[in-house]
C-alpha cells in the first residue's frame, strides 16, 4: 500500500506542466493553416509549370509557323509529288500532334478511373 502511494507520488512530481484548455484547437487550426499553405503552393506550383510549358509551346510554334509553313496565298491544285513533299516535311509535326492528342486521351481516361476509385472509396468510407 505505501508502494502505491509512493509511486503515486513519484509520477505526479514528474508531470510535467498541464496544457491549456484551448491547446488542441489552437493546435488543429495550425494544422489547417499549414495545410492550406501546402495546398496553395501547390496549385502556385502547378501553375507556373503549366504557364511554362504553355508558353514554350506557343514559341515553338510560333517558330515552325515563321520558319518553316511559308503560306502562298494563291490557289493551285497540288501535284501529286508536292503532297508527298509535304507530308515528308511536316511528318514529324503531324506525329507530334498525334502524340499529344493520344496523350491527351490516356489523361483523360486515367483521371476518369481515378476519380470512380475516389468515389468508391468515399462512399464506402460514408457508409
Amino acid at each position: 500500500m505505501n508502494q502505491d502511494k509512493a509511486i503515486i507520488k513519484a509520477l505526479k512530481t514528474l508531470e510535467g506542466p498541464t496544457l491549456s484548455d484551448d491547446f488542441s484547437s489552437g493546435m488543429m487550426n495550425r494544422i489547417y493553416l499549414d495545410a492550406a499553405k501546402k495546398k496553395r503552393r501547390s496549385y502556385i506550383g502547378s501553375l507556373c509549370l503549366l504557364s511554362a510549358v504553355s508558353l514554350a509551346m506557343i514559341s515553338m510554334a510560333a517558330y515552325l509557323l515563321r520558319d518553316y509553313l511559308t503560306v502562298s496565298l494563291t490557289f493551285h491544285l497540288p501535284s501529286l509529288a508536292s503532297l508527298f513533299e509535304s507530308v515528308a516535311k511536316y511528318g514529324f509535326g503531324f506525329y507530334i500532334a498525334f502524340l499529344t492528342i493520344l496523350l491527351i486521351a490516356l489523361d483523360y481516361y486515367f483521371r476518369s478511373v481515378w476519380q470512380k476509385h475516389k468515389n468508391e472509396k468515399f462512399r464506402q468510407y460514408n457508409s
